[in-house]
């Protein structure tokens, strides 16, 4: 899971960082369209396997962006154009990402052991 959420930021980043042909911009577009549902599923409790797929297109995607060897006259341009709307999709994500870790952690208190008699508590 932490895998497709790291995997998942560092894509938006290099794909806010490319394009200018339309291909490119198609694929920008598709990257943050992958970025917003994978967002969805997680906010969701997708399963894992669906998560797993989901960041795996996201990569593939990535992948085709970078093969296109772009200029960085390009690459601003692209940033320009799409700098918001990727970066929003990449905060939905690593904000899915945080809730489900928190849940995780809440569970995991709610199972400890209470602390023994005549042990100092927290404040």
């Amino acid at each position: 899971m932490y895998k497709v959420l790291c995997g998942s930021i560092l894509a938006v980043v290099l794909t806010s960082l490319c394009g200018c042909s339309p291909s490119a911009d198609t694929l920008v577009q598709r990257r943050i369209d992958q970025l917003n549902e994978l967002a969805d599923a997680m906010e969701s409790g997708a399963e894992k396997a669906k998560l797993e797929e989901l960041g795996e297109r996201v990569q593939e995607t990535t992948k085709a962006v970078e093969a296109l060897e772009l200029s960085d006259a390009e690459k601003k341009r692209l940033a320009k154009k799409y700098g918001t709307q990727a970066a929003k999709a990449a905060a939905r994500v690593a904000k899915a990402g945080m809730s489900e870790l928190q849940d995780k952690m809440k569970g995991m208190i709610s199972k400890m052991p209470a602390m023994p008699k005549g042990m100092p508590s927290l404040p």
